[in-house]
This record gives C-alpha cells, sequence and structure tokens, in this order.
C-alpha cells in the first residue's frame, strides 16, 4: 500500500535569543561528559498564522549538576491554516496535532547551530551535542 505524506506549509520566520549564561569554570580539568536539558512551550496566534515556541536547554556537569550553560530562544514559525491544527481538551487547554514534530525538528537543528557557535573556542566546544530524537519526546 502506498503512503503519501501531508504537505505542511511551514516557514522558519525568525529565531530570537532571550537568555545566554555560560560558566566553564565548573568543569573539572577532566570533564568529557554533560548531560543536557531542554523545555519548550507553544503560542500560537490564530489570527496571523504564527506559532512562537520558547525553547530553553540547559547544559550540567554530569556529577554534582552544576549549570555550564544556558540558552532561551524565542522561535517563531509562519504555518499555513494554523487554526486546523489547534484543539482544546476539556479543560480549556490548547493542543496542537500534527506539527510539533516537524517544528521541533526544526527548532532542534537550529539550537545546535546557536550552541556550536557560542561555544566556538570555549571549554564547552569540546563536548559532543548529543542527537535528539524528537519522536521520544512528541505524541502529536
Amino acid at each position: 500500500m502506498a503512503r503519501t505524506k501531508k504537505n505542511i506549509p511551514i516557514r522558519l520566520l525568525s529565531v530570537e535569543q532571550k537568555a545566554f549564561r555560560m560558566d566553564s569554570s565548573v568543569l573539572s580539568p577532566d570533564s568529557h561528559d554533560a548531560l543536557f536539558g531542554f523545555n519548550y512551550s507553544f503560542s500560537p496566534n490564530a489570527e496571523e498564522d504564527t506559532l512562537a515556541v520558547f525553547f530553553e536547554v540547559v547544559m550540567y556537569t554530569p556529577d554534582d549538576m552544576q549549570e555550564l550553560l544556558m540558552m532561551d530562544a524565542v522561535h517563531t514559525f509562519k504555518i499555513d491554516n494554523l487554526p486546523g491544527f489547534i484543539s482544546h481538551d476539556s479543560g480549556g487547554q490548547t493542543r496542537l496535532s500534527g506539527i510539533i514534530k516537524p517544528i521541533l525538528d526544526v527548532i532542534v537543528g537550529t539550537t545546535r547551530g546557536l550552541l556550536i557557535a557560542k561555544t566556538s573556542g570555549t571549554p564547552l566546544s569540546q563536548f559532543v551535542l548529543p542527537l535528539i530524537d524528537v519522536t521520544r519526546i512528541v505524541h502529536a
């Protein structure tokens, strides 16, 4: 049976860094690992077919969980027919369906590039940024 892909016209309009801090002084000389965490939230504007995604990434030392790096950014997308992807659950919470994975794929890739640029020439540039499989974190 042939499968067809749904064409979802999504365009990244802008990426705006809101906060950034880095402290490599907490690294021990033999550090080769770091832990990463991230948070995200969505703010849809159905009238303008735009979606703002607030994305935070944090890098920690693995032994004592000291913060090495934190970056907050807002990624803004233009999504044709955004209202068609918005629903509301019984508690009034806004839900997005069918677009979260491709949007997070773009955000993760863009954030990787920002982190590489920001840490270039610093002790944090020695750490390999992990690959993130967004299908494991998204139920869309």
